[in-house]
């Protein structure tokens, strides 16, 4: 897989921390989105094992990632507002 840049921007986690959205932003195109979005999945376990021995919770939150795209949509309205 090639080099990827990408970004956590927000976690929320459900009140009974049984789960948390792991808010992703992907630069580069649809096919690497889809490697990275992949490869993070593949590697929930692994991360949520960290996440236990590093916050010692009870309960360690299934993770989900999912994409952030309100940059997609803020970077829209940019150009909308710089064509008026």
């Amino acid at each position: 897989m090639r080099d990827a840049i990408y970004t956590i921007t927000g976690v929320d986690v459900s009140s009974d921390l049984a789960s948390a959205k792991v808010f992703i932003t992907v630069q580069g195109d649809e096919e690497t989105f889809s490697l990275v979005m992949e490869g993070l999945q593949r590697a929930s376990g692994f991360l949520r094992r960290e996440l236990g021995n590093e916050l010692r919770l009870r309960r360690i939150p299934r993770l989900e990632f999912v994409a952030d795209e309100s940059f997609d949509e803020a970077d829209k309205i940019g150009k909308l507002l710089r064509n008026l």
